[in-house]
């Protein structure tokens, strides 16, 4: 199994390599191998790890492509994203009763006190799709070329072609399951505009 995702800079701000470095540590207790959109990076580095040179913010068009490639089920994430050990088996699970893909809205928790007990939903941020490398060449033949990771409207965008896409598979939402977290933070950076 295999994340992709993309970092910002960890010399950026502490708080950023801190989120971005607690991410990648649960990482390692869920995906076999995980894939980054960026320039190499030491601290991020591990032997499951692989580094694509990329353009900051780079389109869901190129990670989907990725994810397609694998051979593997992908899941794509945003750098800061927590994953609980228990997601290895909800994936397990849900893929073996016939779901086609799977999404989860964020559960926000403090990263000044990581307590993912008392994690809340606050949002609809959705930070954690997960299918099947033919689904994710669909997604790529027909997701817009402006959607870029870290960006609004590409999780939407994908949520409803997952929903109109799987043909007889379901999409199943593992939100209730509690394992997707996302720290409480500012420091959001969206300099390109997606039209409506």
């Amino acid at each position: 199994m295999t994340v992709i995702s993309s970092f910002r800079p960890l010399s950026k701000s502490p708080t950023i390599a801190r989120n971005q470095l607690r991410a990648k540590e649960s990482w390692n207790n869920v995906f076999d191998s995980v894939m980054y959109f960026n320039s190499h990076e030491p601290l991020l580095d591990a032997p499951n790890t692989v580094f694509i040179e990329s353009e900051d913010f780079p389109h869901m068009s190129a990670l989907f492509l990725a994810a397609a490639m694998t051979d593997d089920i992908t899941a794509i994430v945003n750098a800061d994203i927590v994953c609980a050990a228990g997601l290895r088996p909800v994936i397990d699970h849900e893929f073996g009763r016939g779901a086609g893909a799977m999404m989860s809205f964020r559960w926000e928790f403090d990263p000044e006190n990581p307590n993912y007990t008392t994690a809340k939903q606050v949002d609809n941020g959705l930070d954690f799709f997960c299918t099947v490398p033919e689904i994710w060449h669909m997604a790529h033949k027909y997701v817009s070329k402006e959607y870029r990771l870290g960006l609004p409207k590409w999780d939407t965008w994908l949520m409803n072609f997952l929903h109109v896409t799987l043909s007889g598979r379901f999409f199943s939402n593992i939100t209730d399951r509690k394992c997707i977290f996302h720290p409480k933070h500012e420091e959001r950076i969206r300099p390109f505009y997606i039209s409506p």
